[in-house]
């Protein structure tokens, strides 16, 4: 069963990439802002457990059968949550390797440490593996994380070399702030970038 999931902010709701965005009433608007703030709330809280249609409805103050209405399926609410964070940040590449690649790493911790997010993409990382909804939100999010560094290493290598070099990269500043309590300083963002373009 497809999710059709975009985790593209002020999204109205999971959509295929590139739907046209309804006008909607205003009252719309604010319930799907409150659902979307409660359920981004309970990700970050408590996890992916959390993020269900009883408690998404208590916390934002609205009947369940609301949430039903536009979210029917757990997965959705999820979605929603992920959308409440917004787009994940990427530098605008400039063309020098090594200034571009420290760049896009650096808003990549942002997404992970400073968002918060670190944990949250590892329990998604986890499940999506059993399950087929939570896998295609994960590719979702891959995609759209590694499409930078992807074209920033395009320009300077071959498909293989950028796939394997994405993978370090990103993999390397997934498992620092996800499996240690190292900080990511700038510094050691630069070490990883001078280590794998070395």
């Amino acid at each position: 069963m497809s999710t059709n999931v975009s985790i593209t902010p002020m999204s109205t709701g999971p959509t295929a990439p590139g739907a046209p965005e309804r006008r909607l009433d205003p009252r719309v608007r604010r319930t799907r802002s409150d659902v979307r703030r409660t359920a981004g709330e309970l990700l970050l809280e408590a996890g992916l457990d959390a993020v269900t249609h009883a408690k998404v409805a208590a916390e934002a103050g609205y009947s369940r059968a609301t949430i039903y209405a536009h979210w029917p399926r757990q997965i959705d609410l999820i979605v929603e949550a992920f959308k409440h964070y917004g787009a994940i940040p990427h530098h605008e590449p400039t063309g020098d390797l090594r200034a571009d690649l420290i760049g896009e790493l650096t808003k990549f911790r942002t997404v992970l440490v400073d968002r918060g997010l670190g944990r949250i993409l590892s329990t998604v990382a986890a499940r999506a593996t059993s399950d087929p909804e939570l896998a295609e939100l994960r590719d979702a999010i891959v995609a759209d994380g590694t499409r930078v560094i992807g074209s920033i290493l395009d320009q300077h290598g071959d498909e293989d070399q950028t796939r394997v070099s994405t993978a370090v990269l990103v993999g390397t500043i997934f498992y620092l702030s996800t499996m240690t309590d190292e900080p990511i300083s700038d510094d050691t963002i630069a070490g990883i970038v001078d280590r794998a373009i070395g």
